[in-house]
């Protein structure tokens, strides 16, 4: 059967809820009319399997068995099963150096050789990036291609799935059933502990994996590395790999040989630290890392001062920033990078952070000529992402009043215990007791106060609180503080967007099926209108290199320096999902190009978009926009929709 019409059928059998044609089109990446017309040739193959209503489409249950024996889908068969079965299928053929057979596999999934052989085209196109493929002769299947890729590809699948499954030993020992994976964990932990290596339960797991892997690939007599590329960049840990490695062979009674040695070396290098390091000062920085690391903080440092006015050499964030960009230069020599189990979460929940760290990463990348994984971005973002927030909040304190009754030391007791606790957010200029001018009070940024206000006829916010300040009073007014500074933050974004939208740089899609197609057309006619300069598509292409741009549903496409001749945003509106890189689909796209003195207009407007639309209500109702001007009144009419 059509693969679209497997799709839409399973994506309907996993609940019995009706589901707008919309919504299966953005979940499948197919457009809103695609979905009616597969639904319609399904229903003429056999009738009403699908039924409709104004709420949408459901699958007719009563008649699910024959609906699956007609379109020979297996019953056990979901939505998510062809995902799955595609990894087991890979995972399988990656973690063994013998070719299987196609026929064994059929039986294995539960599935005939006509899907095995169609999963396989599937797979070729997916792991295409690293330079691997699956190929057969007569009736068996293997991979091809360099022993590390393979491992990459292996490592890259298995933590596919971390941001809903955390990995564990009982995972890799479902993987690997023939080896003692918990006595090995007990191995590896106990000769890190005894050298005074220092490893966490993740950065554990994922030497255990990488360890696994490669003494399954020499069992069945591959040997993976290149001894000419060995490079010791610390000879101390280079003589504890090979004090792990005996202990791996007397255990496993298999000949380790140098090149594995190198393997366990490079990932000590990557993922330990020494007690010695966990001491640092600031005064011994210098003693742990080298110049080069040093001079690239600074300019990542300078960086982050120059474009938000923020200062982030506390030793708090300064010093594990430090040791952590140590680290990654490490990482990046021997190519080597962390996996990041949290990358989906911080990229989708943290957009703006996210892009912050992918700025600081291309500073990396400029001054090393190394590319950097999103994993090892994702954690550049979780070091940003607290100290960022922090320490720009000491420059945008709120100037309040506070209201207390005249009651012996109440009134210095409850002030100082409010800037004790929103120290980095407010500032308490006056305190009135029992006297009061309500002119006076309407020009503060919030009035918190224990006593009633009555008639009080001002936009000024108020915090009505108990003089005992309880819980409950700290969450309203963190509520509080954080609905003012977002409701700045968006009037800035409407001033903004008046300033960089244009209704000839909006496109209702109808066209256009790819990210490069996009980009294509887009830096054209910024180019031929003098927005941009020459090499505007260059430099686009650029940015999405280093990390995807999509998330959410939406793309945010720019250049990393913000050069351009005039500051615009082009708008694209797509009911058909554009194929954003290899894995992510999108249905808008805010294609921008900035000019220098505007730069800030650009982290303002994307702040305020990656929240709009992480809520897929207001994706859902943006793309049904017909023109320029019901899409724009539509983004100048949300703060209600950001602040609930």
């Amino acid at each position: 059967m059509i693969e679209k019409h497997l799709k839409i059928l399973l994506l309907l059998d996993e609940s019995n809820e009706w589901r707008p044609s919309k919504k299966i089109a953005q979940r499948l990446g197919y457009s809103q009319r695609s979905v009616k017309n597969y639904i319609q040739q399904i229903n003429q193959l056999f009738s009403e399997a699908i039924i409709s209503s104004k709420k949408g489409y459901r699958l007719n249950t009563a008649q699910r068995e024959k609906i699956f024996q007609y379109f020979d889908i297996e019953p056990i068969q979901t939505f998510q099963s062809i995902e799955s079965r595609r990894k087991y299928l890979l995972l399988n053929l990656l973690k063994t150096t013998q070719p299987l057979n196609i026929f064994d596999l059929s039986e294995q999934l539960y599935t005939s050789v006509t899907t095995v052989k169609k999963d396989i085209q599937a797979l070729n196109n997916e792991i295409d990036e690293y330079n691997i493929k699956i190929v057969s002769a007569g009736d068996y299947l293997k991979v091809i291609g360099e022993e590390n890729e393979k491992r990459r590809t292996f490592i890259d699948q298995v933590y596919g799935d971390t941001d809903s499954l955390i990995l564990t030993e009982e995972t890799i020992q479902q993987l690997f059933p023939d080896l003692k994976i918990f006595e090995m964990k007990t191995l590896i932990n106990n000769s890190l502990v005894d050298n005074d290596l220092f490893v966490d339960e993740y950065a554990l797991i994922s030497i255990l994996l990488h360890v696994t892997l490669f003494i399954e690939q020499m069992r069945g007599g591959t040997n993976s590395s290149n001894a000419a590329k060995i490079v010791i960049l610390d000879e101390k840990l280079y003589d504890i790999s090979k004090q792990l490695a005996a202990a791996l062979q007397d255990f496993l009674k298999i000949e380790i040989e140098e090149s594995e040695i190198y393997e366990i070396y490079i990932l000590l290098l990557a993922k330990t630290s020494t007690a010695e390091q966990k001491r640092v000062t600031r005064e011994d920085i210098e003693r742990f890392v080298n110049d080069e690391t040093i001079v690239i903080v600074e300019k990542i440092l300078s960086f982050l001062k120059d474009f938000y006015v923020i200062d982030l050499k506390d030793e708090s964030f300064y010093i594990p920033f430090v040791l952590h960009i140590n680290s990654l230069l490490t990482r990046a020599r021997v190519g080597h990078f962390l996996k990041n189990p949290l990358l989906t979460s911080i990229k989708n929940g943290q957009p703006f952070i996210y892009e912050l760290a992918v700025s600081v990463t291309s500073i990396i990348s400029e001054f090393t000529q190394v590319k950097i994984s999103d994993d090892e971005i994702g954690y550049i973002a979780l070091h940003l992402g607290g100290a960022f927030s922090k320490e720009n909040q000491k420059y945008h304190k709120l100037v309040c009043a506070l209201l207390v009754p005249e009651v012996r030391t109440l009134a210095p007791d409850l002030k100082k215990k409010l800037e004790s606790q929103f120290n980095d957010t407010i500032y308490i200029e006056r305190v009135y007791t029992t006297n009061f001018d309500q002119r006076e009070l309407a020009n503060f940024d919030l009035i918190i106060s224990t006593i009633p206000i009555r008639n009080f006829d001002s936009s000024t916010p108020v915090v009505a609180i108990t003089p005992f300040f309880t819980s409950e009073d700290q969450k309203k007014i963190y509520f509080k503080i954080d609905e003012i500074k977002l409701k700045r933050t968006y009037q800035d974004f409407k001033d903004n967007l008046n300033q960089i939208v244009d209704n000839k740089y909006f496109m209702k899609n109808t066209v256009l099926k790819t990210r490069e197609e996009v980009i294509e057309v887009v830096a054209d006619i910024l180019v031929n209108e003098k927005v941009a300069q020459e090499d505007f598509k260059e430099n686009v292409l650029a940015r999405e290199r280093m990390s995807s741009t999509a998330f959410n549903n939406i793309a945010i496409p720019h250049t990393f320096k913000m050069n351009a001749l005039q500051s615009k945003m082009y708008i694209i509106v797509s009911e058909r999902a554009i194929s954003w890189g290899k894995k992510d689909f999108v249905n808008l796209v805010f294609l921008f190009a900035i000019s220098e003195q505007d730069k800030q207009i650009f982290y303002n407007v994307f702040e305020i978009l990656s929240l709009l639309f992480a809520n897929e209500e207001n994706t859902l109702e943006a793309i049904n926009k017909k023109n320029f001007a019901d899409f724009i009144n539509f983004l100048l009419h949300q703060e209600q929709s950001l602040i609930e």
